[in-house]
């Protein structure tokens, strides 16, 4: 849970949002800001974390969680990737 939290984090500093970038670009088309800063996509995000793009994505999923399950997760009680499973469970019943 501290990995998803820390990605949250750092796509908010980032200004990075479903994938891309804000107004200073997107994930095709590459812009700097004014600080001369590029900032980067998820995918690029993913590799400077050492993560591919879909371990990323499956981390962020985990912040979607109930609390109860997030807490089994940190916990150790419950796998991520049984976390990840219910996830897509509880998605396609809504």
């Amino acid at each position: 849970m501290k990995m998803a939290k820390c990605i949250v984090e750092l796509e908010r500093i980032y200004g990075i949002k479903h994938g891309g970038k804000d107004f200073y670009g997107n994930q095709f088309n590459k812009k700097e800001s004014s600080n001369n800063f590029k900032t980067p996509n998820q995918e690029e995000l993913a590799e400077q974390i050492g993560l591919t793009p879909q371990q990323l994505h499956n981390y962020k999923k985990l912040t979607t969680l109930i609390p109860e399950l997030q807490d089994l997760v940190e916990s150790n009680k419950l796998k991520a990737t049984t976390a990840y499973k219910i996830y897509a469970i509880l998605s396609q019943e809504e």
